[in-house]
């Protein structure tokens, strides 16, 4: 999950539908946060995957 500042739309690309937040926002943003966890992650990143956390979670999710 990222949590972000309104202002870091500030440097989202404006001249393309779609983009990745790694590739082409974290390289401009000079301070990043992280925590280390063990805990599942989906990375809803493609429709597929969505899809699938969407569906994961309302058969229960993580138990």
């Amino acid at each position: 999950m990222y949590l972000f500042n309104e202002a870091i739309t500030e440097v989202f690309p404006k001249d393309r539908d779609s983009f990745s937040i790694e590739q082409n926002v974290f390289p401009y943003v000079s301070d990043l946060w992280t925590l280390c966890t063990d805990a599942n992650w989906i990375d809803i990143g493609v429709p597929e995957r969505l899809a699938y956390a969407r569906q994961h979670f309302r058969n229960g999710g993580f138990r």
